[in-house]
């Protein structure tokens, strides 16, 4: 049931990037070390996010965590969850064995669990200056799951997202 979960997640995030097969817009995908900048162009406007995704020790995948622009001084940062995490317990943030945050979930949806921040520069200052990542959480079998995720590429890729118009 995990797995079928891990697909939805995925599937949900693939699909609403792969919008762009209409003639009139436009995918592209630079790669940041290890962050991808995916922009979505159509007319006259484009949306971009940056993201990386997180896998297992079997390689499946579990989260998602991104990051937008909403203008030159706002950027919202998402995490993205399986299903059946325990919403009550808060989602636990470490950068280079350090502590950034304990982060409590926004929402949840047909594909996935949700922590939302918007404009958090504490942890864009957290993951600017850091080489890896922790994320923890807790599912409702009360099984601890955790995840590390890379930062390099994290500034370059930052550096390189456009506001989304």
């Amino acid at each position: 049931m995990f797995k079928k979960v891990l697909f939805l997640v995925m599937a949900g995030f693939v699909s609403s990037i792969s919008v762009a097969a209409d003639s009139d817009m436009k995918t592209t995908t630079e790669t940041f070390k290890d962050w991808q900048l995916v922009c979505v162009e159509q007319t006259d406007k484009k949306v971009c996010e940056m993201k990386q995704t997180l896998v297992n020790d079997k390689n499946q995948v579990v989260s998602v965590i991104s990051l937008a622009k909403n203008s030159a001084t706002s950027t919202m940062l998402q995490i993205a969850l399986p299903h059946m995490v325990d919403l009550g317990v808060p989602v636990y943030i470490e950068t280079d064995g350090a502590k950034v945050a304990d982060l409590s979930y926004k929402f949840c949806n047909q594909v996935a669990c949700f922590v939302v921040l918007d404009n958090d520069q504490k942890m864009l200052n957290a993951f600017i200056k850091a080489n890896k990542g922790l994320l923890k959480f807790q599912t409702v079998a009360g099984q601890s799951v955790s995840l590390n995720f890379s930062l390099n590429g994290f500034s370059g890729a930052l550096g390189n997202l456009s506001i989304n118009k």
